[in-house]
């Protein structure tokens, strides 16, 4: 018999999946992966909740016309969305290359640092912040908020 529960995508969304960055030009895979939770998890929802009551009590000490600018502000609308997607995100690696006894080039293992701005940076929410609204990296802001929509990703089929 099918059960509802069979179908239940809050809980993946919880347990989260590991996506790989892929080059921006090329579509090729980056050695790069982001361990992200999905837009039915618990962490997205309260990440949004506190959002929203933050914007609704800056909003209330604003006048009509000053709430309709905030409105319009692009970058108050895009510093939400950064916060929302950082809180979706647990973690990072890289992989680290090497070479075997033929020479070829070959995984060694895992770094669990990110390398930007000339310098390897552990998994924090500042530092997905920091990645997530850079202009440089708009591509990394597009696959991770792509992933954290995408039901497939989290739902067996």
């Amino acid at each position: 018999m099918k059960s509802l529960d069979d179908l239940d995508i809050a809980t993946p969304s919880d347990n989260g999946t590991e996506i790989e960055l892929l080059h921006p030009t090329s579509g090729e895979p980056t050695g790069i992966f982001f361990s992200i939770v999905g837009k039915h998890s618990e962490k997205y929802a309260q990440q949004k909740r506190e959002i929203d009551k933050e914007q609704l009590e800056a909003v209330k000490k604003l006048t009509d016309k000053e709430k309709f600018a905030r409105m319009l502000d692009a970058e108050d609308s895009k510093a939400r969305a950064v916060r929302l997607l950082a809180a979706c995100m647990t973690g990072w690696r890289t992989e680290e290359y090497g070479f075997d006894k033929l020479g070829e080039q070959a995984v060694k293992g895992d770094v669990k640092t990110l390398n930007f701005d000339g310098k390897d940076h552990p998994f924090t929410l500042t530092a997905a912040q920091q990645v997530l609204s850079s202009r440089k990296w708009s591509w990394v802001y597009a696959q991770v908020d792509s992933a954290v929509h995408n039901d497939s990703l989290f739902m067996k089929p």
